[in-house]
């Protein structure tokens, strides 16, 4: 019988990985999860878990605040010993795909992402200088210390035998970056909930649009502020927070509303009353554009990202190029477009959490059987 353990970057905040933690979770329940910081109290769903952290558990300040000490991470994960286990399962957007494992124990990660801070969207990265604590030492010190990481994580994608992606635009990056092949199995998205109808948002009386999304800068929703700027009769309902949120509602026009978090009855009852959802940042998967469908609402996207892979002709439409006039050009042919509910709920029950715990646990089977013939060849 295999002895399992699961790993994590951090258990401290709200993100959008608490879905796959949780399948994953039900597919292995004895499994313990490793991770940098955890707390409990942000995460009620995982208190009946098994949960092991590092030596960064041991200053509160640093496990609210994992982000001013990236430089710690690798030897944060580097330090877990996983010799008793024979299945590792990583699932990262950052360093937790780092851990080292013995030759025999079969390590698959779960790739959200490649390191986003480091490759795809670095330059936004130096360009805030979003580097916690080193940012008042100068930038000369921050790239030495950029330099120093990517060259880590490069050491570490070459750790798992084996990656699965989240979607197609994340196996491509993994081989642009890594130059690693990689599986896919899209992320569950928990669409049930969608099914029963709520009462409508105040808004509705007067039709919106909607985003969902933490605000922070590579989700551009200046760019939407700026849209609905030219689009004065129309509303823009932004729910989420995050570091972006005073600087946004300081320059939105007044046809946009600002709601933060909201309960979760209160957010499905958004996405159900919403003339369409839209999204104008590249995505890695795109979990609330699924969300959307599964609400019975279109979608309005930028052709970059896991868009591409989860809205089709009959539930939503993309603008080609990430300006101004593509996106009012396709806002305003998506105003002329009926959608059909079914087929928008229809589309969205290829993510449902059923489907990704068989793929994954197929998947995983698959791989574990040629890892074990792989080390019987090499015993013989």
């Amino acid at each position: 019988m295999k002895k399992v353990a699961l790993v994590y970057d951090r258990l401290n905040k709200i993100g959008g990985a608490e879905v796959i933690l949780n399948q994953l979770h039900q597919l292995w329940p004895q499994a313990p999860w490793y991770t940098s910081v955890y707390r409990s109290d942000r995460l009620r769903f995982t208190q009946n878990w098994q949960v092991k952290t590092s030596f960064l558990q041991s200053f509160p300040y640093l496990s609210n605040h994992h982000e001013l000490v990236p430089y710690l991470m690798p030897f944060v994960f580097e330090n877990f010993d996983f010799s008793t286990y024979n299945l590792v399962i990583s699932v990262s957007s950052a360093e937790a795909k780092g851990i080292i494992t013995k030759p025999e124990t079969f390590h698959l990660h779960y790739c959200l992402t490649p390191t986003r801070y480091l490759w795809s969207h670095a330059e936004d990265y130096l360009q805030d200088n979003q580097f916690g604590l080193l940012k008042r030492l100068g930038r000369p010190l921050v790239k030495s210390i950029h330099h120093w990481l990517r060259r880590w994580d490069l050491v570490a994608a070459s750790r798992p035998d084996a990656i699965i992606a989240i979607s197609q635009h994340v196996r491509q990056r993994i081989k642009k970056y890594y130059n690693r092949e990689a599986q896919v199995v899209y992320p569950p998205v928990e669409i049930a909930k969608f099914s029963q109808k709520h009462q409508p948002p105040r808004e509705a009386l007067t039709g919106y649009y909607l985003t969902v999304a933490r605000l922070v800068p590579y989700k551009k929703i200046d760019f939407l502020l700026q849209a609905f700027a030219s689009l004065p009769n129309q509303k823009l309902v932004v729910i989420g927070d995050g570091v972006e949120r005073n600087r946004l509602q300081r320059i939105a026009p007044p046809n946009v509303v600002f709601k933060g978090f909201v309960s979760e009855n209160k957010l499905v009852s958004y996405y159900q009353y919403a003339k369409a959802f839209l999204q104008v940042n590249e995505e890695d998967f795109g979990i609330a554009m699924v969300e959307a469908q599964a609400a019975g609402t279109p979608v309005l996207a930028y052709k970059g990202g896991g868009a591409k892979e989860i809205i089709t002709p009959k539930t939503g439409l993309l603008f080609s190029k990430p300006q101004l006039d593509s996106f009012l050009h396709a806002f305003a042919k998506l105003e002329t477009i009926k959608f059909s509910k079914a087929d928008l709920k229809r589309n969205a029950k290829r993510f449902e959490p059923r489907v990704f715990r068989q793929q994954f646990s197929n998947l995983t089977k698959e791989l574990w059987n040629q890892h074990i013939q792989k080390l019987k060849t090499i015993s013989m």
